[in-house]
């Protein structure tokens, strides 16, 4: 029967490592931490090596998990009641469990600016965010968005430039945006106000 350690070594293989004579568990996985993109420290104990790991391959971890905890969290088809070994077995021969990467929403624009302002419209200008697919327009009637233009509450435009029509004249109005990408939407830029001429 497989021991916990040669178990370890099937499991460094399995991922692409190469196991060396000599090696110590923490050395195998030391070397399966660096492949699964994770970075060891000389004073990493076998638990924290686990959790390094796991914190590598996107599963969450609470800084108190031990092995076993890990061990549960990354190998497919994990039970409660399984062993240490039976787990590692599972890693081995099932391969570790696949988590979502968190999702990372897009920065907020910056560098708003109205331009080639008139009585009853202006041309919106900001820095695009790199990733955003869309955005979100706020216009407020006044100094804040107590009230909103009509249309111009979470409108979706493509891009800079916009254009902002059908406003009143001699009126000031604040403007704010939002990028939106596949991982979810910014937060509220910075607030600009605009006057009508």
């Amino acid at each position: 029967m497989n021991n916990l350690y040669h178990l370890t070594q099937k499991v460094l293989t399995a991922a692409g490592g190469s196991p060396r004579y000599g090696d110590y568990r923490t050395d195998l996985l030391k070397k399966l931490l660096v492949i699964k993109g994770g970075t060891p420290d000389r004073n990493d104990n076998e638990p924290s090596l686990w959790r390094k790991i796991a914190t590598a391959v996107g599963a969450s971890v609470d800084h108190l998990d031990g092995t076993w905890e890990c061990l549960f969290k990354l190998a497919q088809g994990a039970n409660h009641d399984d062993s240490e070994w039976q787990l590692m077995n599972k890693l081995w021969r099932r391969g570790f469990n696949t988590f979502s990467a968190p999702l990372v929403p897009p920065a907020a624009p910056t560098n708003l600016d109205g331009i080639d302002i008139t009585d009853v419209q202006f041309t919106l200008t900001f820095d695009e965010v790199v990733g955003a697919t869309s955005y979100k327009l706020d216009v407020g009637d006044g100094f804040d968005f107590s009230v909103f233009v009509p249309g111009f509450e979470n409108l979706t435009i493509a891009g800079s430039p916009f254009n902002v029509t059908g406003l009143t004249t001699a009126s000031i109005y604040a403007v704010r945006l939002r990028a939106v990408s596949p991982e979810g939407t910014s937060e509220d830029s910075e607030t600009i106000l605009v006057s009508t001429a």
